[in-house]
């Protein structure tokens, strides 16, 4: 899926410097998992600065990608060409769906993406919930059964500088940065003060953590 996965990478870039270098998000508690295959342990040697510019790569692709689709305002047309065009973050052919080459491999992740969080907000409206939109773990709320309010996040929506720590502080043990995707797309709740993370890209699974089933169990 991603040539990152073959640890081919470019030279880190000048302005990646201060989100490396600045202070780290300090005494948060992560999200624990709820699916497995974050919690393999991988005995690889983890070259942590690289890991650092694979991470801010791939939220910032993210970021703006979806940015594309939702708010013209903060796309970065020139930003969205530059990955195309680098061979070593799925640039060239491996830039495009191997199904559809007209349309750009992460572009289709975002749409999809976009398609599930809007399944997920009418699920929530269905159920009588008051949904209020955070973008900072700190700012949410406790979920409470019976509650007709519910806190939530959708990661994508964190700052970017916050969305990054919060990446890299689930990926930084196993260096598997092939998770970021499941990670960005997902939506975090808080449940008797845990920080629960709900992956929106299982809804084609059809298993166990589905996003439905899985706030069923948080909404009662």
């Amino acid at each position: 899926m991603f040539k990152y996965i073959t640890r081919a990478l470019v030279d880190a870039k000048i302005y990646t410097y201060n989100y490396f270098y600045g202070n780290p998000v300090a005494n948060k508690t992560y999200p624990k998992m709820l699916t497995d295959e974050e919690e393999e342990k991988q005995q690889v040697l983890i070259d942590d600065k690289q890991l650092r510019i694979d991470t801010l790569l791939f939220v910032r692709q993210f970021k703006n990608t979806y940015y594309k689709y939702t708010n013209k305002e903060k796309f970065n047309e020139e930003l969205y060409n530059s990955f195309v065009d680098d061979k070593n973050f799925d640039g060239g052919p491996t830039a495009f769906d191997d199904d559809d080459q007209n349309i750009r491999i992460f572009d289709k992740y975002i749409l999809e993406y976009i398609k599930n969080r809007n399944d997920v907000m009418t699920y929530l409206q269905c159920k009588n919930k008051d949904v209020v939109l955070k973008l900072k773990l700190e700012q949410l709320n406790d979920l409470k059964h019976k509650d007709d309010k519910i806190d939530i996040i959708f990661a994508i929506d964190m700052p970017e500088k916050d969305l990054f720590h919060y990446c890299y502080n689930i990926i930084q043990k196993t260096g598997n940065v092939s998770t970021i995707k499941g990670i960005v797309f997902s939506l975090i709740v808080k449940y008797n003060n845990e920080y629960i993370r709900i992956k929106l890209n299982a809804f084609t699974k059809q298993k166990k953590t589905h996003p439905y089933l899985l706030l069923e169990r948080f909404l009662g």
